[in-house]
Order: C-alpha cells, then structure tokens, then sequence
C-alpha cells in the first residue's frame, strides 16, 4: 500500500485487510510524506505485527512509491491495495485459490496475476454500479498483449501477484504510466494473467482519486466528442505517446528476453504516434491493437 493524505478512509481499508479470511499476510506500508492525519493513523497499528510501515524522506509520487512497497514486500505473493477502498473478507482467499490453479497448469516460476472485478462505491461505500466491467461494457478476458498496449483493462488494486512477477516486473520505470500498467504488461508478454469473475472490493471513487472513476458519458456525446477528435484531438495523443514512452522503457529493459514476434509487436505499437493517419489505421487492424469493448474501438479509430 501506498499512502498520501489517505487519512479519510485508510482505517477502514487497513480493518478489512486485517479481517480477511486469509491471516497470514503482512501489510507493508510506504507513505509519501503525508501532512494529515495519515501518520498518527498508522502508529495506532504499532502493536499489530502484521503492519509494517515507513515514511519517504521526500515525496516521490505514486508510481515510485508503489514500486519501493512492492520491493520491501516479503511474500510469495503480493497484492497491491489502495489507501481508500474497502476489500470484502474473502478477496484475498479467492485470488489465491485461482493463482494456485494457475501455477499448477503452468511451468515453474511462470510469471502470473490474478485481476477481479469490483464494486464501484462512493465516499460513503453506497453502491453506484455492482460490476465495473459489465457496466463499463468492457470485455475484461481481453488480456492479449495487443490489447494490453492498447488499454489498460487491469484494475490495479484487484493485482494478486506472484513472486516471479514480482522479480521480473520491478523496479517499475519511471517511464511506466503506474506501477499497475507496468505489471499488466509484463504479465501478458511473459507470463499468465487470468481474471476471477468476482467482485473482491469496493472501489471507492471520489475527488481525491489518483486514478479516474467510471466512465458515464452518453453514446451521442462520445461519438460526437470522437467525431471533433478527427481536427483536434490532441489530448488523446497525449495518452498514446505517454503509452509509447512506457513501451520504450520495457523494449529497453527485456531487449534480450523477447521473442522476435513479441518484439515487432510492441515496436509496431511504438511507432504508432509517428506513422501517417491511414497507416494507424491500417496497424491498428494488423496487429490486433483493439480496446475492450466495441464503442471505445470505434472512438479510437476516429481519433487516433
């Protein structure tokens, strides 16, 4: 867990990971120079060995702070949890049991991640939708390293990671969009990620997020936003080359790991942003580069 001014909801959220039904686990704690009541909140857990914590010396933002807990962390297993969402009992019982089916179907040491779906709540844990993915019209067994470049379909606080991951996945680039979109990636160039078709969390969405919430744009308005995108639509390139600069990293750092099929896949996604508009287009259907649900591939092929 990373945590900044979480002091809000980080009580509750570290009660529900002490209450799971999987006891053996520890909690690692890395805290970006809060100035709330964060702090004082986490000396409270003193006297629960399960909880171990420490503060950075400066702040470094998300990513990197994501990146040192995960290195601190001890386990055959990792989970990354936000600050502020609730996790339900048996969340970690069941991402395991699917990640130890996963390790007995696969090689040794495989590389593997277990991702779920959620319940969207607000501040004050009242369901707004019971599953993301379904109200989100988002395929989430589109997994496929095409479709990982393209969009990242993992939400990062459901991650069940396994230790070969873990090795191979950090440290987390600064290049990389979050430590989460790094996973995903690496996850489905070398290894196994399987989603649990299950809800093991409520997913708190409110003005404090690092991340964004739940998309609930009307068809018409993001059709016609998609259609304006064909003169000006620089925001959404912005997101594409930030994609390209973490896939640099990762081209960089496995240069020698890769397949030369996986190579000319993630080089073909690189130079995207510096191909002519028809020749996007015509990568996009050759490469399989496809989002996970059929509105949000039409909106890229307009704007892209």
């Amino acid at each position: 867990m990373a945590t900044y001014n979480g002091a809000r909801f980080l009580r509750e959220q570290l009660d529900s990971i002490l209450h799971q039904t999987v006891r053996d686990i520890e909690i690692v704690i890395r805290d970006d120079c809060s100035n709330d009541e964060t702090l004082k909140i986490l000396a409270a857990y003193a006297s629960e060995p399960r909880v171990r914590w420490s503060r950075n010396e400066a702040r470094v933002g998300a990513l990197r702070n994501f990146s040192t807990a995960a290195s601190m962390a001890r386990g055959r297993y990792v989970a990354f949890s936000d600050q502020d969402d609730v996790w339900l009992p048996r969340k970690l019982e069941r991402s395991l049991a699917a990640m130890v089916g996963i390790e007995r179907e696969t090689p040794a040491r495989t590389p593997a991640m277990i991702y779920t779906d959620v319940q969207v709540v607000r501040s004050d844990a009242s369901i707004i939708v019971q599953s993301y993915y379904r109200h989100q019209r988002r395929n989430p067994l589109a997994n496929d390293i095409s479709r990982t470049l393209c969009q990242q379909l993992v939400i990062g606080c459901t991650i069940l990671a396994n230790r070969p991951l873990v090795e191979l996945a950090l440290p987390v680039p600064d290049e990389a969009i979050m430590h989460d979109s790094w996973f995903e990636l690496v996850a489905s160039a070398f290894g196994k990620s399987y989603y649990l078709d299950e809800a093991t969390l409520l997913w708190r969405r409110h003005d404090k997020n690092v991340t964004g919430g739940i998309r609930t744009t009307p068809l018409y308005a993001r059709l016609l936003r998609a259609a304006r995108g064909l003169t000006d639509n620089e925001r959404y390139r912005a997101l594409l080359h930030r994609r390209c600069t973490e896939v640099a990293a990762f081209l960089e750092r496995f240069d020698g790991r890769m397949t030369p099929e996986l190579r000319d896949i993630l080089s073909a996604f690189w130079r995207l942003p510096r191909s002519g508009r028809l020749e996007r287009r015509l990568m996009l259907v050759r490469y399989g580069f496809f989002k996970a649900s059929l509105l949000e591939n039409l909106e890229m092929f307009l704007r892209i």
